[in-house]
């Protein structure tokens, strides 16, 4: 294997170059899935895979550098080591591990509700020699009724990133929290949240005193441009302003005049 590599950074022609990289590229995927990771193609953060749950596109995208990137290169500029952090849908823990080796915050909590996805990433942040992580399984939510029932039904898809909260499906009962409960016991001053959907009711009643920035990916497709409004009609009437660094559907709100408003913090140079 090393002297392919070699062969591969040698300077040879193109029409020798690009196949024999393929191959060097399959080797490594190969030998990787063997031990059970990928490595992402954009911050080189070793994600821990399980191919019963991890669907090819998936794979696809982890590779390529695609999985989460428009979200890592607008977090990694708002976080520094004195910050907070909740994320909500943590997925397979890449930007939990992406956030703590790049900006080392004081402390980090990451919510999945998709029970199938917790051991891997507690796998993938021992992967990555990341210790400091509260993982939970749950949805949090400050809707009473769901709060007094104290569960939701979660529907589960082949490609577990559209996996969603979904009223009145037949889903895996998924545990629920109180939103307000835990942003006061965590003490956040960055809320990350990619929750297919759930974002449009993310908001309600929500106590966001103590947070200083929300970097959110929005699903319009589920909630609607009438979801879309009410997202940041909530978030403006709590004293946020709309940030530049947001990236299509990933959007970025921050507390005006304040440190979050500088540029980049911890940035993507370091990548």
């Amino acid at each position: 294997m090393q002297s392919i590599r070699k062969l591969a950074a040698a300077a040879l022609p193109p029409v020798l170059a690009r196949p024999i990289r393929r191959v060097v590229a399959r080797v490594q995927r190969n030998q990787e899935d063997a031990a059970g990771f990928r490595t992402s193609g954009n911050y080189g953060v070793r994600i821990a895979i399980d191919p019963d749950i991890v669907s090819p596109a998936i794979l696809k995208s982890i590779s390529s550098g695609g999985y989460e990137n428009s979200e890592a290169e607008s977090v990694l500029t708002l976080i520094g080591r004195d910050d907070r952090v909740l994320e909500l849908g943590a997925g397979l823990g890449f930007i939990a591990s992406v956030v703590n080796l790049r900006c080392h915050p004081l402390t980090y909590c990451a919510v999945e509700a998709d029970l199938r996805l917790i051991p891997l990433i507690h796998s993938t942040l021992k992967l990555n020699g990341i210790a400091n992580v509260d993982v939970r399984n749950a949805v949090l939510t400050n809707d009473p009724d769901k709060l007094r029932r104290g569960n939701v039904p979660f529907l589960v898809n082949t490609d577990f990133w559209v996996s969603r909260e979904s009223d009145g499906c037949i889903g895996i009962d998924v545990p629920v929290l109180s939103l307000n409960a835990v942003l006061r016991e965590t003490q956040a001053t960055i809320l990350i949240a990619d929750i297919e959907g759930g974002e449009v009711s993310l908001f309600d009643e929500a106590d966001l005193s103590l947070v200083q920035a929300v970097c959110l990916e929005l699903h319009p497709d589920i909630i609607g441009d009438r979801g879309v409004h009410s997202i940041i009609g909530s978030l403006h009437g709590q004293g946020f302003v709309y940030d530049c660094r947001s990236d299509h559907y990933v959007i970025v709100f921050r507390r005006p005049a304040s440190r979050w408003a500088c540029a980049a913090r911890c940035g993507a140079d370091l990548r």
